[in-house]
């Protein structure tokens, strides 16, 4: 019986050390605190000075674990940074769709008498959209080509159809 709970125990711990560098949050306190009810089952039962050795250890490395569990959440804060050079772009997108929109307007494509808001809204999902396949074919352009290719292919951008 005190083989089970030794070897129990140390997997335990050694489980709980593999954890501490993990983002598991609150969960290996659980596993800490097992591994030292069992660590003080096994010294119960240990009957020789030299047996009781382990538990001891055990115990001891268990409470600094757990305490370190507990501390973590504690000392190291998780933040989340905004990233404003996607909201730039976004922002940026929104302008030039307006932009076109407005250009649209100008040259008589679309008329505002017409259409209805929800057809304008449409039509500027769909200018929107356009912007973004273009920006995404763009990066796709700036990333370095093998000087070993023969073949060149042709990139076809789409253009907005409007009714």
């Amino acid at each position: 019986m005190r083989r089970i709970f030794s070897i129990s125990s140390v997997l335990l711990t050694l489980f709980c050390i593999a954890n501490l560098f993990l983002p598991l949050g609150s969960l290996p306190v659980i596993f800490a605190a097992l591994a030292l009810i069992l660590a003080i089952i096994l010294l119960f039962l240990s009957k020789t000075k030299f047996k009781k050795n382990l538990p001891k250890v055990l115990i001891v490395l268990n409470v600094v674990l757990t305490g370190i569990f507990i501390a973590k959440p504690i000392i190291f804060k998780d933040e989340t940074q905004i990233d404003t050079t996607t909201e730039q772009e976004r922002e940026k997108i929104k302008l030039d769709a307006n932009l076109e929109l407005e250009l649209l307007e100008q040259e008589g494509i679309i008329n505002n008498e017409f259409l209805s808001p929800e057809e304008v809204d449409s039509v500027r999902n769909k200018i929107i959209d356009t912007v973004q396949k273009v920006l995404k074919q763009t990066k796709e352009l700036e990333k370095p080509v093998p000087s070993n290719s023969a073949k060149e292919e042709e990139i076809q951008f789409e253009q907005p159809t409007f009714k």
